[in-house]
C-alpha cells in the first residue's frame, strides 16, 4: 500500500494523507484500513482544516493536489467517506459541490468518489462480521482501531486508561485494522462495543462517559 503526504505551502499547513494499492485477481482488493474497499484507486480517510484557515479555499486546493497526485499514480478514480449530517466532520455535500459523487449510501455516511478512467470498479463498503461473545460476571470492550488515524490511536488510549482503573471486572478485546486479516475478518475499522452495544461518543471518546456506559453494563450483568 503507498501512502503519501500532500502538504500545502506554509502558513497555510493543513495536509491530507493519502493511500492506495493496485489489487491484482490473486489478491484482496485494499485501498486503505477504512471500512469500504476498492481496486486502483486513492483514498483519503478525512480532510480537516483548522478553523482559523476556514473560508480560504484550502479545502479545495487539498482535493485539487490529491487529484493530481492520484493522476500522478496512474490510479482509475479517488475515493472518500463523507456524512449527510449537521456536522463540520466530512460533510458529504461539500464533497458534492466538489463533483465527488455517491457511490453508495448506508445510513448517514455514504462512499463518495470521482472517476477518472471508465473501467474504474466502484467501491463497495466492507461486510461488517461482529457478534458479542459474553463473559460471565464481566464487562466486555470490544475496541476496533488503527494508527492510521491520530485520534483514533489516542481514542484507544483513552480507553485502555480506563479499562485498568476496573482490574479483572473489564475485559478488553482489541482489534487493530492496521492489520489487514483482522480487517477483513470483522470489516470494522473504528468502532468500540460495551457489551455487544455499540458506544456513540464521536470522534474521540470521551473518559467520563465510557466509564458511564461501563456502570450502566455492569447494573445489567
Amino acid at each position: 500500500m503507498q501512502r503519501s503526504s500532500v502538504l500545502l505551502p506554509e502558513p497555510l499547513g493543513p495536509n491530507i494523507i493519502l493511500t492506495s494499492r493496485s489489487a491484482t485477481s490473486s489478491e484482496t482488493p485494499l485501498i486503505n484500513p477504512e471500512q469500504f474497499q476498492g481496486k486502483d484507486l486513492m483514498v483519503f480517510p478525512c480532510l480537516v482544516s483548522h478553523s482559523k484557515f476556514s473560508q480560504r479555499g484550502i479545502g479545495k486546493q487539498l482535493i485539487e493536489a490529491a487529484e493530481k497526485e492520484t493522476f500522478n499514480q496512474k490510479r482509475k478514480g479517488i475515493a472518500t467517506i463523507g456524512y449527510f449530517w449537521d456536522f463540520w466532520f466530512m460533510p458529504a455535500k461539500y464533497f458534492l459541490n466538489l463533483g465527488f459523487k455517491v457511490v453508495v449510501r448506508r445510513g448517514e455516511e455514504a462512499i463518495l468518489w470521482k472517476q477518472f478512467d471508465q473501467t474504474a470498479e466502484p467501491p463497495t463498503f466492507r461486510e461488517e462480521n461482529y457478534k458479542f461473545k459474553p463473559i460471565k460476571g464481566k464487562v466486555v470492550i470490544d475496541l476496533f482501531w488503527s494508527t492510521f488515524c491520530l485520534t483514533s490511536d489516542v481514542e484507544a488510549q483513552r480507553v485502555r486508561e480506563i479499562v485498568s482503573e476496573y482490574g479483572g471486572t473489564v475485559i478488553l478485546n482489541e482489534y487493530s485494522a492496521d492489520n489487514q486479516s483482522i480487517l477483513q475478518q470483522y470489516g470494522i475499522s473504528r468502532r468500540i462495543y460495551v457489551n455487544g452495544k455499540i458506544v456513540e461518543v464521536g470522534p474521540e471518546i470521551e473518559k467520563e462517559e465510557l466509564r458511564q456506559e461501563i456502570e450502566n453494563a455492569k447494573i445489567k450483568i
